[in-house]
C-alpha cells in the first residue's frame, strides 16, 4: 500500500510539472513545462525531452499560474492590441522571474506592431537590440524584431518613431544596426512624402552596400536587396529615373521572385519618367513591357493592379486605345488602389 501511495504521490506531481500550453505554427504542444525563453526563443519541456521554438513561430503560450501573461495572451490572438499590451505590461509588473519578463516583452513588442503602435513599438525595439548590440548573433536576431510598417500617414505614431530613430541614427557607428534604423527611417519618409530625407538615406545605404570593403561587388542578401528597392521607390518619388535603374538593373537576376514583381514595376517606372522627360519611343516601350511582365508572371502580387493601369496609360500614349481599354476597364472592375483612376481614364479616352 505505501509503494502504492508513493507511485501515485510521484505520478501526481509528474503530471503537475506538465501544466503549460504552447501552439507553434498550429501545432499545440499542451501539458509541457516551459523551460526558458528570451525575446527570441522559447525552450519546452515534453515528455520526449527539451525543444526550442524559434518565438516568431509561436502563436499562443498559456503558462501555468501566470493569470496576467494568460489574459495579455488571449487579447493578442482576439486581436485586441492595445488591450494586450495594456495586459502586458500588468503581467511583466507583477513578474519576477527574468525569463519570464523577457517573453513578456517580446509578446509585448509582438502586440504593439501588429496595433499599429509605432513610435512604442520602436522604443521597445530599440531597447532590446541596445541590450544585444554586443552580440553578433543576438544583434542579427533583435535586428529581425524591427517594426516592418509605418502607420497612418500624418500619424503622431509615424512622427514619433522618426524622432526615436533620428536620434539612435545619429549615435551609431557604421554597422548592421544603423543600417536596420535607417532602413526604417527611410520607409517613414517615404510613408510621410518626405522624399528628399528618403532619397538622401537611400544615397548612403545602397552606396554602403554596394561594395566590400576590398572593393569588390559584393552579393546583396535578401534584406539587402530590399533596401535596394526601398531605395529606388524614394529615387522615384524625386523622379529621379537614372538613379532607379542604377539600383534595379544590376540586381535583377537576383531578386526573389515577390522582390522581382517590384523591381520590374519600378523598372517600367523609370522608363516612363525618362519618356515623359524627353519623348523617347524606345523608353516608352520599355515600359509597358516591364508593367506587362508583372502582370504576366505576377498576377497575384501586390503590383499587378498598378502595373495593369501603367499598361493602359502606356497604350494611351502609344495611342493603341483597344488596349488601353481593355487593360483600364480590368483595373477599373475591381476595388484596388487604382480603380478610380483607371474609371477616370477611360472617361477620358471617350468611345
Amino acid at each position: 500500500m505505501r509503494k502504492t501511495t508513493i507511485f501515485l504521490t510521484v505520478l501526481a506531481a509528474s503530471a503537475m510539472a506538465f501544466a503549460d500550453d504552447v501552439v507553434v505554427g498550429g501545432l499545440p504542444y499542451s501539458g509541457v513545462t516551459v523551460k526558458s525563453a528570451d525575446e527570441f526563443s522559447i525552450t519546452i519541456r515534453t515528455r520526449g525531452g527539451l525543444r526550442a521554438k524559434d518565438l516568431a513561430d509561436v502563436s499562443t503560450i498559456s503558462l501555468d499560474r501566470s493569470p496576467l501573461f494568460n489574459k495579455a495572451e488571449k487579447l493578442l490572438e482576439a486581436k485586441r492590441y492595445a488591450q494586450a499590451v495594456g495586459a502586458y505590461d500588468k503581467a511583466r509588473k507583477a513578474e519576477s522571474v527574468a525569463w519570464r519578463k523577457k517573453l513578456i516583452r517580446a509578446r509585448r513588442l509582438l502586440a504593439l506592431k501588429r496595433g499599429g503602435l509605432l513610435a512604442r513599438a520602436v522604443r521597445e525595439w530599440l531597447a532590446i537590440t541596445d541590450e544585444n548590440a554586443s552580440s553578433k548573433d543576438n544583434l542579427s536576431r533583435s535586428i529581425r524584431l524591427a517594426p516592418s510598417k509605418a502607420a497612418v500617414k500624418g500619424s503622431k505614431e509615424n512622427a514619433g518613431a522618426i524622432v526615436l530613430l533620428e536620434a539612435k541614427d545619429g549615435k551609431l557607428k557604421a554597422g548592421a544596426y544603423r543600417t536596420a534604423v535607417r532602413r526604417l527611417l527611410m520607409k517613414l519618409y517615404l510613408a510621410e512624402g518626405r522624399a528628399e530625407k528618403a532619397a538622401k538615406l537611400a544615397e548612403q545605404l545602397t552606396g554602403s552596400q554596394s561594395v566590400t570593403p576590398g572593393g569588390g561587388a559584393k552579393t546583396p542578401s535578401t534584406a539587402g536587396l530590399q533596401t535596394k528597392l526601398e531605395a529606388a521607390r524614394a529615387f522615384i518619388d524625386r523622379r529621379q529615373a537614372d538613379k532607379v535603374l542604377e539600383i534595379i538593373e544590376p540586381s535583377l537576376k537576383r531578386f526573389t521572385p515577390e522582390q522581382l514583381s517590384q523591381a520590374l514595376l519600378l523598372r517600367g517606372k523609370a522608363q516612363l519618367i525618362k519618356y515623359r522627360k524627353a519623348k523617347d519611343r524606345r523608353m516608352l516601350l520599355q515600359a509597358g513591357l516591364n508593367f506587362m511582365r508583372v502582370v504576366v508572371f505576377y498576377p497575384q502580387a501586390q503590383e499587378t493592379s498598378e502595373a495593369l493601369y501603367l499598361a493602359g496609360i502606356v497604350n494611351i500614349e502609344l495611342g493603341n486605345k483597344q488596349a488601353a481599354r481593355m487593360a483600364l476597364t480590368k483595373v477599373g472592375a475591381g476595388s484596388g488602389k487604382f480603380s478610380k483612376s483607371a474609371l477616370n481614364e477611360l472617361k477620358k479616352l471617350g468611345s
